[in-house]
């Protein structure tokens, strides 16, 4: 489907769709699993611990993270 006025040959193909869905879900997975990874590192309950990093960025977290590890970097 195409979402302007371009030719046929600029559309996305189904297995393109497919490849953009499957990265997008990856990145959803890695985004869970830095958030999971500061709250376990923080020794926070899960809840309490999504309510904290919830509203950070990917980029915060991980600076977060680097901060638990090397506290003197």
């Amino acid at each position: 489907m195409s979402l302007n006025h371009s030719s046929k040959y600029a559309q996305l193909t189904k297995d393109q769709f497919e490849i953009i869905g499957k990265v997008v879900i990856e990145f959803s997975n890695i985004d869970f699993c830095l958030k999971l990874m500061l709250t376990k590192m923080l020794l926070t309950e899960d809840f309490l611990g999504r309510t904290y990093t919830d509203r950070l960025q990917n980029s915060s977290i991980i600076d977060l993270i680097k901060n638990a590890i090397y506290p003197s970097a």
